[in-house]
């Protein structure tokens, strides 16, 4: 009858490691996403010289490739998840 719960109680643990994963991968997203908020705003606000210009570009692009990388972690993470395979 109590066979399940050791099951149960390891399929929770699996859970709860993903989501605390899940929780750090999301929270860099979000530090960068804030990051480019920023340099957008201020872009936005004042009159930027092109070496302004090129250098925030070159500032937005390393966060996008960064949060893509990020994005990447994740869905390998799920993949795991979805394939049984132990969390790390």
């Amino acid at each position: 009858m109590n066979d399940g719960i050791p099951d149960e109680l390891e399929i929770a643990k699996q859970q709860m490691v993903l989501c605390k994963l899940q929780d750090r991968l999301l929270e860099k997203i979000e530090i960068r996403l804030h990051a480019m908020k920023k340099i957008a705003r201020y872009a936005s606000e004042h009159e930027l010289t092109l070496v302004e210009r090129t250098q925030q570009n070159k500032e937005l692009e390393e966060h996008q490739s960064i949060i893509k990388g990020l994005e990447q972690e994740y869905e390998e993470l799920l993949k795991q998840w979805r394939n049984d395979l132990p969390l790390q």
